[in-house]
């Protein structure tokens, strides 16, 4: 039983320890930028192919 709550507090005192940068001061990394709007390319038609024989 002691086994389990050693555990149990390791594990909260491990995720303590792993912080997300809120508590130590980091700022916070840009945005992302937007996607590039691309335009739409008109391809020509394929030739049109019979398979019947």
């Amino acid at each position: 039983m002691i086994r389990i709550f050693t555990a149990l507090i390791a594990s909260a005192l491990t995720l303590l320890a792993v912080s997300c940068g809120c508590c130590t001061g980091e700022t916070k990394p840009p945005g992302l930028r937007p996607l590039p709007q691309f335009k739409e390319i008109q391809s020509a038609p394929g030739p049109e192919v019979h398979y019947a024989k």
